[in-house]
C-alpha cells in the first residue's frame, strides 16, 4: 500500500496516496458560522469550495496548530472533498501489508503510543523508521461523519446535512438566470446578498439601545420617521466583532422591514446562474461564490439567517402603525442606485445595473461617436465606455472613481460615475415626471430626506450606439 506520512505534535501519520489529491501550502479561510471546532472554514482550491478539517483537533489531539502554518492535504472521500490541516508532510513510501497491524477493537483501553482521544480513526499501525505511524481511516472525514448542529433559533437544519445539500442544489439546479448581488464585507469576511434582497443602504443612523434585548440587536433606528429594527450581521453569523459595523442594509424579511449592520458595502457584481457552489452549511448561507478578485463570498439566505422565530421575538421591539405599515407594503416603488457626476445626485433604476468595477484607465477609440469615450476590458469582454459628464454637459474636471456596469436592449456599457451613493427604494409619490429638461437623459426628479436627485435614463445614447 502507497501511503503518505505526516506529523501532527511529534506524532506520526498516514492516509492511503489513493486518496489524496495534492499537497498544497495554506490558503485563506472563510469562516464557516456554528461549524464543529475542528472545521477550520472553507477554502479555495482550484475554483471550488472545499471544507478544511483541523487534523489535530478532529483526532483530539492538544496541538493548536495556526491556519497560517502547515500543510493541506486535499483528502477524496466517498462523498466529498476535503482540505486537511497538518503540519508536514514527511514522506510517501510503500508499505506491505503484512507489516501492517490492524486496530480491530476500537474501543480497547490498550495501552498506545499516541495521543489520540478519536479512536474511530485509527486502522492500522506500522513501523517507519524506527517510528510508529498510524494509519488513519480516510472515512472520518466523510461527510456524513460531521455532528449535527443544535443552534438556537436556526430551524434546526445542520451542517453536512446531506439531505439540506441535496435541497439546495435542486434549488440551485432550478434557477435558470444570472444573478446580481450586492457585495458585503463583515468582520473581515466577504459576502453576498441577492439584489431583490436589497431595499436601501444607509450609513449608520442614531441608534436607541433596547433593554433585555437578544445579542444580535444592535438598537432601533428611525428611517424616515419610521422605527426599524437594526441586527448586527456579524452576530447573527456567530462572530465575536473585531470590526467597525459603518453601514445599514435594508432588508425586508417575511413582511417585516429590518437593517443589517455591515462593515462596509463593496459593490454590486454580477454572477452567472452557475456560480453558485453548495458547500457544507447552515440554512443561513445558500452557498458559496467566487467574486472577481478570486475570493469567497457566503451568499446569505435571509429566510435562514432570520428565521420566523427570531422574528416573533423581534415583533415586541416593533412599535408601527398598522395602516401606516399596510399602506407602505401596498405603494408602488421604484429601486435607485444613486451616484454623484460632478456636483449632480443622480440615480438609475437597479434592474439595469450588472456591476460596480472601480475605475481604470481605458483605450481611446478614434473615430467613435460623441458619445461613446473609448473602452474598458470587464471580465475579459470589451465593453464600451461612456462619461456621464461629458454627454449631460457637465465640467470634467472631477476625478471618476468607478465604472456602473449596465445593461440595455442593445448591449453592455460601462457608465463613468465620481462616486457611487446607495442603492434606493422610492415610492411613486416621491418621484416627479421632467417634461422639459436641459438633457433629454433625464427623465424625473426625485425627493430623498429634502434633497433631490435626478433619474436618469440612458434609452437616448441606446438608440444612437
Amino acid at each position: 500500500m502507497d501511503v503518505v506520512i505526516f506529523e501532527l505534535d511529534q506524532q506520526y501519520f498516514a492516509l492511503p496516496t489513493h486518496d489524496i489529491v495534492e499537497v498544497l501550502d495554506p490558503l485563506p479561510v472563510t469562516a464557516l458560522p456554528f461549524a464543529p471546532a475542528y472545521v477550520d472554514g472553507l477554502v479555495n482550491v482550484a475554483g471550488r469550495v472545499v471544507l478544511q478539517i483541523d487534523a489535530a483537533r478532529l483526532l483530539e489531539m492538544t496541538l493548536a496548530l495556526p491556519i497560517t502554518q502547515g500543510s493541506l492535504l486535499i483528502v477524496t472521500t466517498l462523498t466529498a472533498t476535503v482540505a486537511v490541516h497538518i503540519e508536514k508532510v514527511m514522506s510517501k513510501d510503500f508499505i506491505n501489508d503484512e507489516a501492517l497491524s490492524y486496530c480491530v477493537e476500537k474501543n480497547s483501553t490498550a495501552t498506545s503510543p499516541f495521543q489520540v482521544k478519536n479512536k474511530e480513526a485509527m486502522l492500522a499501525e506500522f513501523q517507519w523508521r524506527d517510528k510508529v505511524v498510524l494509519l488513519l481511516d480516510t472515512r472520518i472525514f466523510a461527510l456524513e461523519q460531521l455532528p449535527e448542529l443544535e443552534i438556537n433559533l436556526k430551524g434546526g437544519q445542520l451542517l453536512g446535512s446531506t439531505s439540506r445539500l441535496e435541497e439546495m442544489h435542486t434549488e440551485a439546479v432550478d434557477s435558470h438566470e444570472d444573478f446580481s448581488c450586492l457585495m458585503l464585507e463583515c468582520n473581515h469576511e466577504q459576502y453576498a446578498l441577492r439584489l431583490p434582497d436589497v431595499g436601501e443602504i444607509v450609513d449608520v443612523l442614531t441608534l436607541t439601545p433596547l433593554p433585555h434585548a437578544n445579542n444580535e440587536i444592535a438598537g432601533l433606528a428611525l428611517l424616515r420617521d419610521a422605527p426599524l429594527l437594526v441586527l448586527s450581521l456579524g452576530r447573527l453569523l456567530g462572530h465575536s466583532l473585531a470590526s467597525v459595523e459603518l453601514q445599514m442594509v435594508v432588508v425586508e424579511v417575511q413582511g417585516m422591514k429590518l437593517a443589517l449592520l455591515v462593515d462596509k458595502v463593496l459593490g454590486i457584481e454580477r454572477f452567472s446562474k452557475d456560480a453558485l457552489q453548495i458547500a457544507e452549511l447552515g440554512l443561513e448561507l445558500e452557498g458559496y461564490l467566487i467574486n472577481k478578485q478570486g475570493k469567497m463570498a457566503g451568499l446569505l439566505c435571509l429566510e435562514g439567517l432570520i428565521t420566523r422565530q427570531r422574528l416573533e421575538q423581534y415583533c415586541q421591539f416593533i412599535v408601527q402603525n398598522h395602516t401606516e405599515a399596510k399602506l407602505d407594503r401596498t405603494a408602488t416603488k421604484q429601486r435607485l442606485l444613486s451616484f454623484f457626476v460632478g456636483s449632480e445626485y443622480c440615480a438609475l433604476p437597479l434592474h439595469i445595473i450588472e456591476r460596480v468595477e472601480e475605475y481604470r484607465e481605458y483605450t481611446d477609440v478614434p473615430g467613435g461617436s460623441a458619445e461613446l469615450s473609448g473602452v474598458v476590458q470587464v471580465q475579459g469582454a470589451v465593453t464600451p465606455v461612456v462619461d456621464l459628464r461629458r454627454i449631460m454637459g457637465l465640467s470634467t474636471q472631477t476625478a471618476a472613481t468607478a465604472f456602473l456596469v449596465v445593461r440595455l436592449s442593445d448591449g453592455v456599457l460601462a457608465v463613468m460615475v465620481d462616486r457611487i451613493g446607495q442603492v434606493l427604494e422610492l415610492p411613486d409619490t416621491d418621484i416627479e415626471a421632467v417634461k422639459h429638461a436641459s438633457t433629454e437623459y433625464i427623465t424625473a426628479v426625485g425627493r430623498l430626506n429634502g434633497k433631490l436627485l435626478s433619474i436618469l435614463t440612458l434609452e437616448p445614447l441606446n438608440l444612437a450606439a
